[in-house]
């Protein structure tokens, strides 16, 4: 069998002693192999992924036959059965041919087996390794993958440590802790984390060399010092007393005062002074008086520190969600199941140990809100009616609690009720604890579905830069979320280079983080690098193990690309393909394909059966449908029934505010394509009242669509564009349809300049729900073709109609004089 070594240097061998150091020779075709060979055993490489990765210069067709010839010449070098193949699409390495420590290495981490998974981590990935010739693609898989490894190999010198300091193993343990710096050297949590675990073993010298060595090389590479909290740790170490020795056998030694247990009653229990004082081993038990004083002063402490328990005084002003120290509950039993959750939660990320230890909380003290609290923050609303139980005990409860608990509560309940007064309480509690990134995530969230953009930003900044805990793979993350809260606000803002850059970084910081593989492939995709971004959902598919749908992925660079053969093409495989943990409906994907492509009458047959079987959800389409296929009475008729709608009651998701204030502002386009301006008028009405109690901005701001269809009816078009923009959210988020129509107006006006960036930032939306159930793709390309045109810019005009006669090709009869004016413009301005 051939081994390939690539971890801490390059080796490859074959089992007759040939000479392979010739390939190695050969970079480019020499990294193919070592990519494909670093995969998970077993694992088939799409052909499309390598001719991204390394011959992203040339068209599809030079770049498969460049991976062919590439691949050839391995085969002749390592012999014919060295790869595996499905049909032309798929490739591997033979398991049964090649070794390579990669795949091995990941095994044993995968199979809980660090101290083999450390004997096969020799050092990074291919240290030193470059293409000459050029391959970016590989170059950041490389530098992602050599993070990725790293990381893996550091949490399994940790688990060796912690292992062998459970079995008082001293000295294994301080050498994997040593080992675990050494492979982050640069991470100070990692260094805290050996001089806790040295000190903790008795060998203060090595915590403080340590610590200096630390400090040294952070002096000398970046002319910066440890952060404060380290050195406070340090300090702490440095003065605490040197213990001292045990005494001798024959030492007599007066014992000491048995430890007072903690306190477990309630307040207005007797204090322990009114006790009868209990006689000590050793003490003269015939002069109490001596010793009644400092028994009442114990008592007396004891007492206070009971009521400050009860009465939840945090002890760490700084911390509120993770504090375990001081929290609202009388009985130590609850307190220790308490502190067990938060420790499998952070510690381990082990949600569902977490979950039992919490609900065990709750049931040693029911008047334990913020354990009920973690219940549902844990849940996160899986379960509706286990989560619904666990809130309302927290709100129950929440009077027991201190007042940040409490507020923290009603918080939560503020944010599933989406209850404007969830604004104001969450800034009351981010100027609390402006150092506790939980709630500052919190926060960033709130100001995010208010509108409140710079805020957000600014809270989700903070985040990051105070969440220095290096996460676990998995495990809760507040920088992880920080991350993301940057990038769904510049998202919204149509930010896209900025949103690369923060998402590249974020891939770095954690490689492991699917969501930030997610946002990336959809950055690529929206700046219409369509390879870059397969190649990313590939890699994301392929390590998500069944939390990403690949096919149904697809669909939207499809759709995107104004291929509506290959988006249909996804559904149908995904219909075949047996569920995943996704939970996508191929269904819901493929009434998004034929709407974009306008045959709406086949979109109806998809959602009649689904009608009856779930509306909630499907409900949206059949107005929708009836409106573009140009039947606006029949739209609104449908559309009526929403405004008639009783006042929603708190608490009842089945007529929330949000879906009233959804429903309304659709309802509004529908009676305006129908002329009836009089049911616009009580819409506006409605939508006013409504959106002051709404948490949403776009709730709040919907009002103004209507008033604008109202003056648009009127032919007021001054105030008919000073409403659509009041009404506009953000360039790329909200009820996307009233991008369009503003941008319309422009147009008509002949600003046409003033259009185009209202249009391209509306296409910067997510192509299958959301924003773009409202406006489809073709039809901001349309508006775009249309604005272009006016623009006496033929070229970027003839993407955009090319874009409309591709997807509009089988269209219904409504869509086709559209079409046939997409058509004319192209043939009366060819390509040059």
């Amino acid at each position: 069998m051939l081994r390939l070594q690539l971890l801490g240097g390059i080796q490859l061998a074959a089992p007759d002693g040939r000479d392979l150091r010739p390939l190695i020779g050969r970079p480019k075709r020499f990294a193919v192999l070592a990519y494909l060979a670093a995969q998970q055993p077993g694992k088939f490489v799409r052909r499309d992924v390598l001719t991204v990765l390394f011959w992203p210069e040339m068209d599809q067709s030079g770049a498969r036959k460049a991976v062919r010839q590439a691949l050839y010449v391995l085969r002749t070098d390592l012999g014919e059965d060295v790869f595996e193949a499905v049909g032309d699409d798929e490739v591997r390495v033979s398991p049964e041919r090649l070794w390579c420590d990669v795949p091995a290495f990941l095994g044993a981490i995968q199979g809980g087996r660090p101290e083999e998974a450390l004997e096969l981590y020799r050092g990074d990935l291919l240290p030193s390794f470059f293409v000459p010739e050029g391959a970016p693609g590989f170059e950041q898989w490389l530098e992602d993958e050599r993070g990725r490894l790293r990381s893996l190999a550091a949490k399994a010198a940790w688990d060796l440590a912690d292992g062998a300091e459970r079995n008082r193993r001293s000295g294994p343990a301080t050498t994997w802790g040593r080992q675990a710096l050494a492979l982050t050297h640069d991470d100070e949590t990692a260094l805290r984390r050996l001089i806790a675990l040295l000190d903790r073993m008795g060998d203060r010298a090595g915590a403080l060399r340590a610590y200096d060595t630390f400090a040294r090389r952070l002096k000398a590479e970046y002319g910066d010092e440890p952060s404060a909290e380290t050195q406070a740790m340090i300090v702490r170490v440095r003065e605490r007393d040197i213990p001292r020795p045990p005494p001798s056998p024959d030492t007599t030694v007066a014992p000491s005062l048995p430890r007072p247990p903690e306190p477990t009653v309630p307040v207005s229990a007797p204090t322990a002074s009114a006790q009868p004082e209990p006689a000590v081993p050793g003490i003269n038990a015939t002069a109490p008086r001596r010793w009644a004083p400092r028994l009442v002063v114990v008592a007396v402490l004891l007492l206070l520190g009971a009521v400050a328990l009860w009465r939840g005084r945090p002890t760490s002003p700084t911390l509120l969600v993770r504090n375990s120290e001081v929290v609202s509950t009388r009985s130590m039993q609850a307190r220790d199941h308490y502190r067990s959750g938060l420790e499998a939660y952070y510690a381990r990320g082990n949600q569902d140990e977490a979950l039992a230890q919490m609900e065990a909380a709750v049931a040693a003290d029911s008047t334990f809100a913020m354990a009920a609290y973690w219940v549902v923050k844990i849940l996160d609303w899986k379960d509706g009616a286990r989560t619904n139980r666990y809130m309302a005990q927290a709100l129950r409860m929440a009077p027991f609690a201190s007042p940040a608990e409490r507020q923290l509560i009603e918080l939560q309940r503020a944010m599933v009720d989406n209850d404007p007064r969830v604004q104001p309480l969450a800034e009351l509690l981010a100027n609390q604890f402006p150092d506790d990134p939980e709630i500052l995530v919190v926060a960033s969230r709130v100001a995010l579905i208010g509108g409140a953009y710079s805020r957000s930003l600014e809270l989700a900044r903070r985040v990051i830069q105070l969440d220095t805990i290096r996460p676990l793979p998995s495990g809760p993350c507040a920088s992880c979320d920080g991350y993301e809260l940057l990038t769904l606000n510049l998202l919204t803002l149509d930010s896209l280079p900025a949103i690369e850059r923060i998402v590249r970084t974020w891939r770095t910081a954690r490689p492991d983080d699917l969501r930030a593989d997610r946002f990336m492939a959809v950055t690529l995709e929206l700046l219409g690098r369509f390879d870059e971004s397969r190649v990313i959902t590939q890699q994301m598919a392929d390590r998500g193990r069944g939390q990403v749908n690949l096919l149904l992925e697809g669909v939207s660079t499809a759709l995107r690309q104004g291929d509506i053969a290959g988006a249909e093409a996804a559904v149908r495989l995904a219909r075949k393909t047996p569920p995943d943990r996704s939970a996508e409906d191929p269904e819901w994907y493929s009434v998004a394909v034929l709407r974009h492509a306008g045959r709406l009458t086949e979109a109806q047959r998809v959602v009649a059966p689904r009608l009856s079987l779930e509306p909630t959800g499907w409900n949206v389409f059949p107005a929708e449908i009836a409106f573009g296929s140009g039947h606006g009475a029949e739209a609104a008729a449908i559309a009526r029934r929403y405004v008639d709608r009783p006042w929603p009651v708190p608490g009842d998701s089945t007529i929330s505010v949000r879906m009233i204030c959804w429903w309304l502002t659709r309802a509004s386009t529908y009676f305006a394509s129908a002329g009836d301006t009089a049911a616009l008028a009580v819409t506006a009405r409605r939508l006013e009242q409504l959106g002051k109690l709404s948490a949403l901005g776009r709730d709040q701001r919907a009002y103004h669509y209507p008033l604008a269809l109202l003056a648009e009816a009127r032919q007021q078009w001054a105030d008919t564009e000073a409403q659509f923009r009041a009404a506009v959210l953000a360039p790329s988020d909200g009820y996307t349809r009233i991008n369009l129509q503003l941008g319309q107006l422009l147009q008509r006006q002949g600003r046409a300049t003033e259009a185009v960036p209202i249009f391209r930032s509306a296409l910067h939306t997510d192509v299958i729900s959301g924003s773009t159930l409202y406006v489809t793709q073709t039809e901001l390309h349309e508006a775009l073709g249309q604005a272009f045109a006016m623009l006496n810019q033929p070229d970027s005009a003839r993407a955009h109609y090319d874009y409309v006669v591709r997807v509009w090709a089988h269209a219904d009869q409504p869509f086709q004089p559209r079409l046939a004016a997409a058509k004319a413009y192209l043939a009366a301005h060819p390509a040059p």
